[in-house]
C-alpha cells in the first residue's frame, strides 16, 4: 500500500469516527510526536556526550543564574 493510499485510508476512518474516536486517535499522534522528539533529543545528548561536549556543574550552575528570562 503506498503512502498516498495510506493517508486516503486514514483519512476515511477519521471521517467515521466519532468525537471521542477523534480525540483518541489526535492525542496517540500527539504522543508519538512527543516520542519521537525525545529520543531525537536523547541521541543527539549522547553524541555530545560522545564528542566531550560536556559543561561541568559550577559551569550549568552559573548558567542558570545568569539566565534572563
Amino acid at each position: 500500500m503506498s503512502t498516498l493510499e495510506i493517508k486516503q485510508e486514514l483519512q476515511d476512518i477519521i471521517n467515521k469516527g466519532d468525537e471521542s474516536f477523534v480525540e483518541k486517535i489526535y492525542e496517540m499522534v500527539l504522543n508519538f510526536q512527543t516520542t519521537l522528539k525525545r529520543e531525537k533529543m536523547i541521541l543527539e545528548g549522547e553524541e555530545d556526550i560522545k564528542k566531550g561536549n560536556l559543561h561541568s556543574s559550577d559551569e550549568i550552575k552559573n548558567f542558570i543564574s545568569n539566565w534572563k528570562p
